[in-house]
C-alpha cells in the first residue's frame, strides 16, 4: 500500500487553524482527519486509503473560512463610543450589551452570529451618528468615568 499522500493530506489539514474556519466545517475535516488516521493504522486496501485521501481533501475544500473584520470593526466602534462618551443610559445599555454579545459571537465559530451581532452594532452606531451625544438634561447620562444624576427630593 502507498499511505505517502494519505500522510501528506493528513500533514496539510492538521497545520490548518482552527480558530480560522466555521465549527462546523472544522468539525468535518477533523472527523475526516481521524478516519484517515485510522486508516493509516489499520490494514485498508488501496481503495480505501484512495477514499480518505478525497475525503480529506474535500473536507479542506468545504472549509468555511471566517471573516471576523466587519465585526471587529463595529466592536471597536462602540467600544470607542460607550467608553469615552456620555450617552443616555438605555442607548448605552443597549450598545453595551451589543458589545458583550459581539465578544461572545467572536469565539463563537460561527459567521451568522457574528454578522448578526456587527448587524445590530452597525444600526446603534448609525442611531448615534444621526443623534451623537445630545441627551435631555432630565435623562441619566453615562459616562464610564463618572454617572451624573439630576438632582431629586426623593431622597
Amino acid at each position: 500500500m502507498d499511505y505517502s499522500e494519505l500522510e501528506r493530506q493528513i500533514a496539510l489539514a492538521s497545520g490548518l487553524n482552527k480558530r480560522d474556519y466555521t465549527f462546523t466545517t472544522w468539525d468535518e475535516l477533523e472527523k475526516a482527519i481521524a478516519d484517515g488516521l485510522e486508516t493509516l493504522n489499520n490494514e485498508a486496501s488501496q481503495q480505501e486509503v484512495n477514499e480518505e485521501i478525497k475525503t480529506i481533501e474535500t473536507a479542506v475544500l468545504n472549509l468555511v473560512k471566517l471573516d471576523y473584520s466587519v465585526l471587529e470593526l463595529a466592536l471597536a466602534e462602540a467600544s470607542e463610543i460607550i467608553d469615552n462618551n456620555k450617552v443616555q443610559y438605555d442607548f448605552w445599555l443597549r450598545m453595551n450589551s451589543a458589545v458583550e454579545e459581539g465578544k461572545i459571537a467572536l469565539i463563537s465559530g460561527n459567521q451568522e452570529k457574528m454578522d448578526q451581532v456587527a448587524e445590530e452594532l452597525d444600526a446603534l452606531l448609525k442611531e448615534y451618528a444621526e443623534k451623537g451625544t445630545i441627551v435631555p438634561e432630565s435623562s441619566v447620562i453615562v459616562n464610564t468615568k463618572e454617572v451624573e444624576v439630576p438632582p431629586s427630593d426623593d431622597f
